[in-house]
This record gives C-alpha cells, sequence and structure tokens, in this order.
C-alpha cells in the first residue's frame, strides 16, 4: 500500500494528498472521527501512537512521482503529527526535510504546542510551509473536548514564536465555539453565519 495517499474529511482544504507518519493519537480528542472512519476501536486508537514502519523510505520513493503542482502535501492527515512525550517524533522534521529537498510544501496541522516549536525553523525555509493550530475559545472546553492535547496557552506560545520566526501559519477556530476572547495579541476570531470551507480560520503571518 502507498504511504502517500489522498487526503479525507475536513482536511481536504489543506492539502489534496498526504502521509501518515503514526499509527494512533493519545490526545483523545472527543469529536475525532477517525477511529470510526478507520474502523478502529477507540480504546485502541487513542491508546498509543506507533510510528508507522517504512514510511520514510516509503516517502522518498514515491515522492518522485509527484509534482510540485500535487503539493504541498499534509503530514498526518489522520492523526497529530506530535505526540505528546513521544521519542518518534523525529520522524516529523526528517519527513519535512525530504518534501522541502523535492520542492513540495509541508502541511502541519498540530494541537501539540510546544513539541512542534523544534521544527519551525524548518517550516520557516519554504515558501509553501504551512502551520495549522486549532485554537478551542478556553481551557475548559480544551479540557472537555481534547483532554489530553496541548493547553490553549501553550498553543498561543507557538503562534507567538511561529510568528516571531516568519512562519506561515494559520489558527484554526472551533466553528461550533463562541467567538475567542482576544489573548496576548492573538485576534478574536467570529465563525460566519455562512461558513466557506476555511471559515473559522486566519493566515496571520503569510
Amino acid at each position: 500500500m502507498p504511504v502517500i495517499q489522498s487526503v479525507k474529511g475536513r482536511n481536504e482544504e489543506y492539502a489534496v494528498l498526504g502521509v501518515d507518519l503514526h499509527y494512533g493519537c493519545v490526545h483523545g480528542c472527543l469529536d475525532c472521527p477517525v477511529p470510526e472512519r478507520m474502523k478502529w476501536k477507540p480504546v485502541r486508537f487513542f491508546g498509543a501512537a506507533r510510528m508507522r514502519p517504512g514510511v520514510l523510505g516509503g516517502l522518498k520513493r514515491e515522492i518522485y512521482n509527484l509534482r510540485q503542482l500535487d503539493g504541498p502535501i499534509l503530514l498526518c492527515p489522520n492523526t497529530d503529527p506530535y505526540q505528546r512525550e513521544s521519542a518518534s517524533n523525529w520522524v516529523v522534521r526528517t519527513a519535512i526535510e525530504i518534501l522541502n529537498r523535492r520542492g513540495l510544501g509541508a502541511v502541519i496541522r498540530t494541537k501539540a504546542g510546544k513539541p512542534a516549536e523544534k521544527d519551525l525553523d524548518l517550516l520557516k525555509g519554504h515558501p509553501d510551509n504551512l502551520l495549522v493550530v486549532p485554537l478551542p475559545p478556553d481551557e475548559t472546553i480544551r479540557q472537555e473536548r481534547e483532554p489530553k492535547a496541548a493547553p490553549v496557552q501553550e498553543r498561543l506560545s507557538l503562534i507567538q514564536l511561529a510568528k516571531f520566526l516568519g512562519v506561515k501559519t494559520v489558527i484554526e477556530k472551533d466553528s461550533g465555539a463562541l467567538p475567542l476572547k482576544p489573548q496576548q495579541g492573538v485576534l478574536p476570531l467570529v465563525t460566519p453565519q455562512s461558513s466557506p470551507p476555511t471559515a473559522g480560520m486566519i493566515d496571520l503571518f503569510s
């Protein structure tokens, strides 16, 4: 089975193609559609994240069949690229390097916060790289919906560092939540009544 596959669901607005570097996700988000779509029991999917065997070798082989027009490539469309306190997070950096050397951008959508900071230097190095940070309206809702993902403040710190480094960054607002309150220079986001595919998102730093 090829490692580069079509992206399904909401993530299609960021990229047509993606590659899963891990199986599973420890964040335990209550609204995650992936276990049902992949026919995994939630206890198995959320129980642990495991690096996908041979994924980097497969990516290196398959990428030469792609053109720049096929990119960017979404890393981990069915999980979070960064698993908190995971020893395998290094695989994300290597995948970004592989894509960028081929002239393709990498899209990172993460709720992990601090673990993503180590790769911001790479993300600023290619014009088609993109960091997407889903941001709940407050910490109480985050604890209810995303119990093991990074706290809101930690994600804000990631956004601020990305801004400082010049990384193209999108804040993805929960379309079902109340508007965000202004926090440390981040603009409040209001979801339109009529929502296009990218409603509730703002590209702050392109």
